[in-house]
């Protein structure tokens, strides 16, 4: 951001010195008359002080602020990645034990909490070890992806209806 002799700046109105005579109906604290006097700053600074140094000290600040925004905004958005990543299962679409054991949890303490009706359905996939022995692991992940699509596609019908 560049600070230039024409920035905006904010107008402030500061009251006048103690003694000093103001407009008649303006009376001050204890019958002191007091008058507002317009000053202009800009981010709390009288225009009187910003030198050039201090425009290139505020402008280097709001800078650097604006690319720590930019690096706090990068962050988050990574941060969000690896906690998908996490929760995911490297192969199939569906989240993994880590993230199922957290999650059965939650539903368990919400149902708990609110004294509410719930159950889980455990799917076990016959013959798996058969399948990787005899077929190879690659067999093996292309019937668990299977299952898992077929259940995802099952789900999805039922929540759009």
């Amino acid at each position: 951001m560049k600070i230039s002799s024409q920035s905006p700046v904010r107008a402030t109105t500061a009251p006048r010195a103690a003694g000093r005579s103001a407009p008649a109906g303006k009376a001050g604290p204890a019958g002191q008359a007091a008058a507002a006097v317009p000053t202009t700053s800009l981010m709390g600074i009288p225009t009187e002080e910003l030198t050039p140094k201090v425009r290139v000290a505020i402008e280097t600040l709001m800078n650097e602020v604006e690319r720590l925004r930019r690096d706090r905004d990068e962050v988050k958005h990574q941060n969000s990645h690896l906690e998908k990543l996490a929760d995911e299962d490297s192969l199939l679409p569906v989240i993994n034990r880590r993230a199922f054991v957290r999650e059965l949890s939650r539903a368990m303490s919400f149902a708990q909490r609110y004294t509410q009706p719930s159950s889980l359905a455990f799917f076990d996939v016959n013959n798996m070890k058969t399948i990787n022995d005899e077929l190879g692991h690659a067999a093996g992940d292309a019937a668990l992806m299977h299952v898992a699509e077929m259940l995802l596609e099952r789900i999805e019908r039922q929540l759009n209806h």
